[in-house]
């Protein structure tokens, strides 16, 4: 009795260290263990294939996130993540059928754009579009919440193989969610029924999903942002170099006007003086008197052509700008044609004779200020503004050079304003200071709220968000003078690193995941490098954004 008890232990006994060692195909025979210990160890086999099981489902789940997350990262548009994954998802799953909708805005309204499908007819569905609420992924992207159905409606497209068509037995729809903003969802069918593991599995892949689409969505927008703004500001710097050459020019055909009056006034006293002086000799220089006679006639054709000179460039003048003659008390005493075409039809020439200045000046809503630019002006200083005129419900901007004409006495008889039109580069200015605002409150917004950092063309620190010094717990101004590889952990292999920074330089963007142990707390990093590019496409600066996970978390959530 007491050999077949103890033969009866040594049999469990090496039963126990076979399933210690993983071996559950090990027999059980009741007649060399006993009814009690043959019923002890079927239970303890039971443990342990269960334990088994569900370790088994941890590794498929883990290594099938993992998988996507590279798949991810390497996706370089909404299309192409969504063909990819659906792809991959299909064949993880064992599923039949899948369609992945991203969410977008038409005509100001919001609807779900099919950007991906599988086994399905794509003619059929190819530019298919849902509105919110419509149809199963209407009502899920609704409710934000996934939708598991056993019961498959009639009219749901059946799946199409080498033995037929046939109908799926139980279809998921999940919305692709993160921060409670729904970006896309995803359908899939499959013959089998899908196990809780699996579902479990769907979702955390759709919050990865939906965070590269938006990752996405806010690094084109930002770019586009960017690249709209580099052009705006020279386009603006274009149009002042020409505005500043047409005044350089402008100034220099007022200048040499002034010389040429000035020059025909010398010449004219000189020209007096001189026939007065011959006329009182005209008796006794007769034949010196026709040679001065011969001289004078000389000196009158070329102020002749001298003049008409004058009148060409004064027509020039008067054509390419806006010309108005006030008197000393602001009443229009002319206008040219250039000047009419501000008020389209609403003036002609004789209705505006006689208008005062401060019906069309903005200025004049100022009653100090404009009081004291008229004194200014009576009193011979000329003035260059720039005028504000209001025409019905347009504006006009305007560069006025107003410039007082003065008699032989020196007094001021009449105000000539010479001015051209800056419309179109105030208004160009005007929307590129907004644009730079919207820029500027889009970047604050990400230094607050995004791990991020940027370097210039060879990897030194240029700047780094608020959120990225707290999240390192460094000192503002720590990484200043420092680079990229002097914390990048790529940097311990050299060949890599330089080809990896290459890859950069070329404009290509680089993602990877890193662990990471931060202030006592084990993070997953997804790091993601992006180049900006100048408006010729030249890589300028390499920007990280950063997006921690912590493992602690995630290893509950597995667990659970």
């Amino acid at each position: 009795m007491i050999v077949e008890q103890k033969k009866r232990r040594d049999n469990a006994l090496n039963i126990i260290d076979e399933f210690s060692q993983g071996n559950l195909k090990v027999k059980l025979e009741d007649s060399t263990l006993g009814d009690e210990i043959h019923g002890a160890l079927i239970k303890l086999k039971d443990h342990f294939t269960e334990k088994e099981k569900i370790e088994d489902q941890r590794n498929w789940t883990n290594i099938g996130l993992a998988k996507f997350a590279d798949i991810l990262r390497m996706a370089n548009s909404e299309t192409n993540i969504a063909d990819i994954v659906l792809k991959e998802v299909i064949h993880y799953l064992k599923a039949n059928q899948g369609m992945i909708y991203t969410v977008a805005k038409e005509e100001n309204e919001t609807c779900l754009v099919l950007e991906a499908c599988y086994a399905y007819d794509r003619k059929k569905y190819l530019h298919k579009k849902i509105a919110i609420g419509e149809g199963l992924a209407g009502q899920a992207y609704l409710e934000m919440a996934p939708i598991y159905m056993t019961d498959i409606p009639n009219g749901y497209p059946k799946i199409t193989s080498g033995l037929g068509d046939a109908t799926a037995r139980n279809i998921y729809i999940i919305p692709l969610m993160v921060n409670e903003e729904v970006y896309g969802v995803m359908e899939l069918a499959s013959f089998q029924m899908f196990e809780a593991f699996e579902l479990e599995f769907l979702n955390k892949l759709s919050e990865q999903l939906a965070a590269s689409i938006s990752s996405f969505n806010l690094n084109q927008k930002t770019a586009l942002l960017l690249e709209e703004s580099q052009l705006q500001t020279e386009q603006l710097r274009a149009q002042e170099e020409e505005m500043r050459q047409n005044t350089e020019e402008l100034m220099a055909t007022q200048e040499e006007m002034k010389k040429r009056q000035s020059e025909l006034e010398l010449l004219k006293t000189n020209l007096e003086s001189e026939v007065f002086k011959r006329t009182e000799e005209i008796q006794e220089q007769k034949e010196e008197l026709e040679q001065q006679l011969e001289e004078i006639n000389t000196t009158q054709e070329s102020l002749h052509k001298q003049k008409a000179e004058m009148e060409g460039v004064l027509l020039a003048i008067d054509y390419a700008n806006y010309l108005a003659e006030f008197a000393t008390d602001g009443k229009i005493t002319y206008v040219n044609d250039q000047f009419l075409t501000l008020f389209g039809k609403a003036f002609t020439k004789e209705s505006l004779i006689g208008k005062n200045h401060r019906e069309f000046d903005e200025l004049a809503k100022q009653p100090e200020a404009y009081q004291q630019f008229w004194d200014r002006l009576r009193k011979g200083e000329a003035i260059k503004k720039e005028g504000v005129v209001q025409v019905g419900e347009r504006t006009f901007y305007l560069e006025e050079n107003y410039t007082p004409v003065k008699n032989k006495e020196g007094e001021v008889v009449k105000i000539l304003n010479l001015a051209h039109d800056i419309t179109k580069v105030k208004e160009l200015s005007l929307q590129n200071a907004a644009k730079e605002r919207e820029i500027k409150d889009v970047l604050n917004t990400m230094n607050k709220a995004i791990i991020a950092a940027t370097f210039d063309y060879d990897g030194n620190y240029l700047e780094v968000s608020s959120e990225f010094c707290r999240f390192f717990n460094d000192p503002e101004g720590y990484y200043d003078g420092k680079r990229d590889r002097d914390f990048n952990p790529l940097a311990s292999r050299p060949d890599q690193y330089e080809k990896f920074w290459k890859h950069l330089q070329s404009g290509k963007s680089y993602e990877y995941m890193q662990n990471c142990e931060i202030n006592n707390k084990k993070y997953l990093i997804e790091t993601i490098y992006s180049p900006i590019f100048t408006p010729d496409k030249q890589v300028e600066k390499i920007m990280l954004i950063l997006k921690p996970f912590d493992l602690a978390k995630i290893n509950s959530s597995v667990n659970a």
